[in-house]
């Protein structure tokens, strides 16, 4: 309803101004209620951006991480690849530019002009002699003709030859006949047949020697050896070799288990593992993937193939003893052993390749983690001058403990480094088994000799892939085991084996009732049975 007029003009100005202000009011506050409805949706779809944006910081965060720790990962396998071989540390450079250039190295070995030791003569290899006579025609004198009178001595020279040869042995057995007239006597008698090692077996125990030489120390495969024989003269198939060789693992089982009880009564071990294909389906088993471990004591070397990867492998090979070190990598498959007595020592060297491998991967802590390097190297070096200098002990024991301090001071900082604090957390966890040597000095800082034994199975795993059947890798393990135990014994591989074959065939193709002969750490080997260094 329209307003009524008054009497005063005034009052009907301020009436109109008050509805014009009202229509202004009620058009503001719709304008309100639509920025109000719009900042609302906008509001929520800020917060929204907002949760993803803090979602994607957080997330490229850890991808920055991920990138950072597979750079790392690469870097570390590109060393492995293409880096040096060796683990020490090179020398510091010179960084003063203004130093001239260090002359170049002396080359190695003999230099020019210096006097030599002569040429070896080699007296432990056989001598056979061939005589050179001069021409004919040179017997006499090109003037008179006189005949020339023969010195009484010669001029001789020595070379190294090598001859392989197969041969065909015909073995011809003499038979007699009888030409009395007795009784009960047999008529004809016949030279005893010669020792075999395989039944009816075509080859000699010095050939097997030379196949199971070739394959499980030579690490050739038996396509290779096969190759070689078939180049002197041999043509045989690699399913006579394989046969052959299944006949002959039952020769070596009790040596093996021999040299397996003999590792069970030392009192330090070291232990390593390195994985092993069998081509061999396992039911519940996903793969071919098996277990080659390596258990290296004072005298005897024992390697072990099993399926698995886990604690009951060292477990079983130690049940029953309650004291002794075992000196391993922090795999935590050792560590049940501790539930039985057995003190763990743990490898330095790996140790420090957790340092090696911050300095290479992450650029910001390769200051951080040279220090450790340079720490650990002190380390090794003093520890080998304990034996000779009273001194080195107490460096020894205060560079452990200035390590321990500098690991728990760094560990209390909260901006130290992801990958640094999971190297100096482990470092600390395993404390108490990396300074166990500084309580039994005779007991190594690094697991090296086991890491040495398993290279030349690597070899193997590396030209024939691993083995085919569960036979083949019990005799694989078993030649291993023999082999290195010999070989750590100063013996002779060759002729150990060529010994063994032998007793085996004159025992009718069966292990020897008596393995005191063939026991490396046992006997006395003559010298020609040694190896020469």
């Amino acid at each position: 309803m329209p307003k009524k007029k008054s009497d005063c003009k005034n009052c009907d100005d301020l009436t109109a101004r008050l509805d014009r202000l009202e229509k202004r009011l009620e058009i503001q506050e719709e304008s309100a209620k639509h920025w109000k409805k719009r900042w609302a949706i906008v509001d929520d779809k800020l917060r929204v951006a907002e949760g993803e944006i803090t979602l994607l910081k957080v997330e490229n965060a850890k991808l920055k991480k991920v990138i950072e720790k597979k750079d790392a990962q690469i870097s570390s396998l590109q060393k492995k690849l293409f880096g040096a071989s060796t683990e020490t540390t090179p020398p510091e450079e010179a960084v003063d530019e203004t130093l001239e250039a260090a002359p170049p190295k002396r080359p190695r070995g003999k230099q020019v002009g210096s006097k030599g030791f002569g040429r070896k003569i080699r007296t432990e290899l056989p001598v056979e002699e061939l005589v050179h006579d001069v021409n004919p025609n040179q017997k006499h004198c090109s003037k008179c003709g006189c005949k020339r009178t023969e010195l009484p001595f010669t001029e001789d020279s020595e070379e190294i030859d090598f001859s392989y040869r197969l041969v065909r042995i015909r073995h011809k057995r003499r038979k007699y006949k009888q030409v009395c007239a007795c009784k009960n006597e047999q008529p004809i008698v016949t030279a005893a047949a010669p020792a075999k090692l395989i039944h009816k077996g075509m080859f000699s125990s010095e050939f097997w020697s030379h196949v199971l030489l070739e394959k499980f120390l030579l690490q050739r495969p038996i396509s290779r050896i096969c190759m070689s024989l078939d180049l002197h003269g041999l043509s045989v198939s690699e399913g006579t070799i394989a046969s052959g060789l299944k006949h002959l693992t039952k020769l070596f089982a009790r040596l093996y288990n021999a040299i397996l009880h003999e590792a069970r009564h030392s009192t330090h071990w070291q232990m390593d593992e390195t994985h092993w294909k069998v081509f061999t389906d396992l039911q519940g088993k996903a793969n071919h993937t098996w277990w080659l471990w390596v258990t290296e004591t004072s005298n005897v070397t024992v390697f072990k193939l099993d399926p698995s990867r886990s604690s009951a492998v060292p477990m079983k090979l130690l049940n029953g003893i309650e004291t002794g070190i075992v000196t391993c990598d922090r795999y935590s498959a050792y560590k049940p052993l501790q539930e039985q007595g057995i003190l763990l020592s743990y490898c330095w060297s790996h140790v420090r390749r957790d340092f090696i491998k911050l300095k290479d991967g992450y650029p910001t802590l390769k200051s951080f983690a040279t220090k450790w390097i340079k720490q650990i190297d002190d380390l090794f070096h003093l520890n080998k001058l304990r034996t000779s200098q009273s001194s080195a002990e107490l460096d020894v024991h205060g560079i452990c403990e200035r390590m321990e301090k500098e690991a728990k001071r760094l560990l209390k900082r909260k901006n130290l480094h992801e990958e640094a604090r999971s190297t100096l957390v482990s470092l600390l966890n395993h404390w108490s088994g990396l300074t166990l040597f500084l309580k039994f000095p005779t007991i190594p800082m690094d697991n090296n000799a086991s890491e040495r034994a398993l290279r030349n199975p690597v070899v193997g795993r590396k030209n024939y892939y691993g083995s085919r059947s569960i036979w083949s890798g019990n005799l694989a393990v078993m030649l291993f085991s023999i082999f290195a135990t010999v070989k750590k014994n100063k013996g002779d591989p060759r002729q150990f084996l060529n010994r063994y074959l032998k007793a085996c065939a004159e025992n009718n193709g069966s292990p020897p009732k008596d393995l005191s002969p063939f026991l490396p750490w046992k006997t006395t080997l003559p010298e020609q049975l040694r190896m020469v260094h």
